[in-house]
C-alpha cells in the first residue's frame, strides 16, 4: 500500500475513535477489541483503561494485549463479560451469515456497550449490488438493547471525519458510516 494513503486511512481511523470517545468513556474500563488492527484505541486511550485484549485475524502486532486469532471463533477464557466491546470496521468485510456469527460470538460479553460500526446502506451511494453484504438492522438485532446512534462521514482518500450526528435526519442520510452504542437493557 502506497505510504501516503496508509497515513490517511490511519489518521481516518484515529479521528473516527476520537468521535466515538466523546460519547463513550473507557476509563477505567475493561476493553475487548475485535478486529483491532494496529490497536489504535490502545494507543490512544490504553494508558486510562483497567485492561485491554486487542484480537486480530492478520497478525499486526508483537504485543502482550493482542492475540492474533479467528474473531469469528474466539472465546473468552474465563467468560467474564468485558466493561466495552469495540466492534469497529469489521462488518464491512464480512458476508451477512458471518456478520450474525461476529454479532452472536460477542453479544452476550459486554456489560456497558458494544460498539459497532457499519456502512450506512440508507445512503445514495450504497451499492444496492451488494446484497451478499448487507447491513445487519441492528435495532432488530438487539431489539431489547438501547442503541444511541453516531453518524459519520469520510471522504474517499482523505483523513478527516465528519460528526453528522446532530445533523438534521436528511443529512444523516449521507453518512458513510453508522457507530451504534449498544446497551444493555436495565431490567
Amino acid at each position: 500500500m502506497n505510504r501516503n494513503i496508509y497515513l490517511k486511512n490511519r489518521n481516518y481511523y484515529q479521528n473516527r475513535i476520537r468521535h466515538i470517545l466523546k460519547y463513550v468513556s473507557v476509563e477505567n474500563a475493561s476493553v475487548l477489541d475485535v478486529a483491532c488492527g494496529e490497536m489504535l484505541l490502545y494507543k490512544m486511550e490504553g494508558s486510562r483503561m483497567k485492561s485491554y485484549l486487542g484480537i486480530d485475524q492478520i497478525d499486526y502486532q508483537n504485543h502482550p494485549l493482542f492475540i492474533h486469532g479467528d474473531i469469528l471463533d474466539f472465546q473468552l477464557e474465563n467468560q467474564v463479560p468485558v466493561d466495552f466491546i469495540f466492534l469497529l470496521g469489521i462488518l464491512d468485510h464480512l458476508n451477512y451469515p458471518q456478520k450474525i456469527k461476529l454479532l452472536d460470538t460477542y453479544k452476550n460479553l459486554f456489560s456497558k456497550k458494544m460498539v459497532v460500526s457499519q456502512f450506512n446502506e440508507a445512503a445514495w451511494y450504497y451499492n444496492k449490488d451488494l446484497e451478499k453484504y448487507k447491513a445487519v438492522n441492528l435495532n432488530s438485532y438487539f431489539q431489547k438493547d438501547a442503541i444511541q446512534w453516531i453518524y459519520l462521514l469520510k471522504l474517499p482518500l482523505l483523513p478527516y471525519v465528519w460528526n453528522l450526528t446532530n445533523a438534521p435526519k436528511w443529512i444523516q442520510k449521507a453518512s458513510t458510516e453508522t457507530i451504534a452504542l449498544i446497551s444493555k437493557a436495565t431490567l
